[in-house]
């Protein structure tokens, strides 16, 4: 129901799966954890009420990044309940499943964010996070989600290193 309301697709352009069956050959090896991209909703008071995805840049070749920054790792994120929207509820979700990424890779070197030039509630969630804005659209940045896949740009870049005593830890 999420990938198919008006909010989420603004942002996660591709064709949403159109069945449960459908739905379940995309998400349930994510869900399940068996898949290179991992996947977690996340809930208030046990109602699911957003999404969140992680992966490696390393585990997606086949996808086309908007800088070569090998040791990186990225989270998608959606809302799915509209009635939370503009209320804190994705930032403080998103910031809260950002400490434990390092966990799930300890390899990587920093997180990354690309959100399209006017997700502004995305950016906004990703400076609240303490990502840093490092770039906005151009050729470089624009983002393609495989080779000869149609665009879906322009984008801005935001990044968070890896703190520096998880690096000495780490």
């Amino acid at each position: 129901r999420w990938l198919h309301t008006r909010h989420v697709r603004a942002w996660w352009p591709r064709e949403p799966p159109a069945t449960v069956a459908d739905l379940e050959q995309k998400y349930g090896s994510r869900i399940d954890g068996t898949a290179a991209i991992k996947v977690f909703i996340f809930q208030i008071h046990g109602e699911p009420v957003g999404l969140t995805q992680l992966f490696r840049w390393a585990d997606r070749p086949s996808r086309e990044f908007p800088v070569d920054i090998p040791a990186a790792a990225t989270i998608d994120f959606l809302m799915g309940e509209a009635q939370h929207l503009g209320k804190g509820v994705g930032s403080a979700a998103f910031a809260a499943f950002v400490r434990h990424v390092l966990d799930f890779y300890p390899d990587i070197a920093v997180l990354v964010g690309f959100p399209h030039r006017d997700n502004r509630a995305f950016q906004h969630v990703l400076e609240k996070t303490g990502y840093r804005r490092l770039g906005e659209a151009g050729p470089a940045l624009d983002v393609r989600y495989a080779r000869n896949a149609p665009y879906v740009g322009p984008n801005v870049l935001y990044v968070l290193p890896r703190p520096a005593a998880a690096v000495a830890a780490g």
